[in-house]
């Protein structure tokens, strides 16, 4: 991707909806975890692939996800295990792609592992759009969180660089997180150029709904606040600066 150059066949296994070949460009496979399986370097998503595993996918290598226009991967299960979890030294590179509606949390980062999505959706989950803990690096850039009941983004003990990248309509009246909660961040940290808006937590929580730094400021700049009625939307130790509010 970095030089233009094409990946190898043997490199890249192909998803597309209602597929049941090997996964090769010619005979693409209809299951996101058959294209795990491969163990190849990338994955290409093809239009609208239902994940109905009741199990969670566990990614314990590198690898890429690539989706073409409009590639989605709306989850049934009603188990409530993470859509994706990224555990060891793995690091899960996604670009173009919408993850949607599953019962746990959207991708769930442990173990010292890391995670980059690059325009990426991640819509209405019963838990978490993002959940890391004690983990390496999350890099997000021109992504949309929004509708996540449990909350947008739920960081601790770890290094995050969240940038150009949309929080909204999360948490609801009986969840602790809105928009996102970071707890101990990495001493690089950044967020920036992002809209945390319309979000929600519990009453005795409302005053963190857009942003809840947990007493440990994190520089965050050119960002645009919104939609917190009646209350503040910040935990007093977020670092806020070039920053609007309404």
């Amino acid at each position: 991707v970095a030089t233009g150059a094409c990946f190898a066949a043997d490199q890249v296994a192909y998803v597309e909806a209602g597929a049941s070949g090997t996964c090769d460009a010619l005979s693409p496979c209809g299951s996101v975890q058959q294209a795990f399986d491969t163990d190849r370097l990338v994955i290409k998503l093809q239009g609208t692939t239902e994940i109905v595993s009741s199990a969670k996918i566990v990614i314990d290598r590198d690898v890429l996800v690539l989706g073409d226009p409009g590639a989605t991967l709306p989850v049934l299960r009603s188990t409530g295990t993470s859509t994706f979890e990224v555990t060891g030294d793995a690091t899960l590179t996604i670009k173009d792609v919408e993850l949607s509606g599953n019962t746990g949390d959207g991708i769930k980062i442990i173990d010292n592992a890391s995670a980059t999505l690059d325009h990426v959706f991640l819509l209405n989950h019963t838990k978490l759009g993002i959940s890391a803990t004690s983990s390496n690096k999350l890099v997000m850039r021109g992504c949309v969180v929004a509708g996540n009941d449990d909350g947008g983004i739920a960081l601790s003990d770890i290094t995050f660089e969240i940038t150009n990248t949309m929080l909204i309509a999360n948490g609801a009246s009986d969840s602790t997180i809105g928009g996102m909660r970071s707890v101990s961040p990495g001493p690089d940290s950044i967020f920036e150029f992002n809209t945390i808006a319309d979000n929600t937590t519990m009453a005795s929580q409302l005053p963190k709904a857009g942003a809840d730094c947990s007493g440990t400021a994190f520089p965050a700049h050119n960002n645009i606040v919104a939609g917190i009625a009646g209350s503040l939307a910040l935990e007093p130790s977020c670092q806020f600066d070039h920053s609007l509010f309404t």
